[in-house]
């Protein structure tokens, strides 16, 4: 896919950070995607860490250290009415 551009959804962010053995053909596919440098949005961000911390039970800095890399490899998008 060159110079396509991808917007990933917080599901996919969360089966690429899982550590559950049952989502491991998801948690590939999602590592593949985020290699393609996605656009991701405030939205997903929020949604992510609220599921880190209340499904997965992460504490606050594992969470923050996690999606600040994550920032890192993907595009940041403010969610505003032209992205809408």
């Amino acid at each position: 896919m060159p110079n396509k551009k991808i917007f990933i959804d917080s599901n996919i962010l969360i089966y690429a950070l899982s550590q559950e053995n049952s989502l491991s053909y998801k948690k590939q596919i999602a590592v593949d995607l985020l290699c393609q440098h996605p656009i991701l949005s405030t939205q997903i961000i929020n949604e992510c860490s609220n599921v880190l911390r209340r499904k997965f039970n992460w504490d606050y800095q594992e969470i923050q250290e996690t999606l600040e890399f994550t920032l890192k490899i993907t595009t940041f998008s403010d969610v505003t009415l032209s992205t809408i």
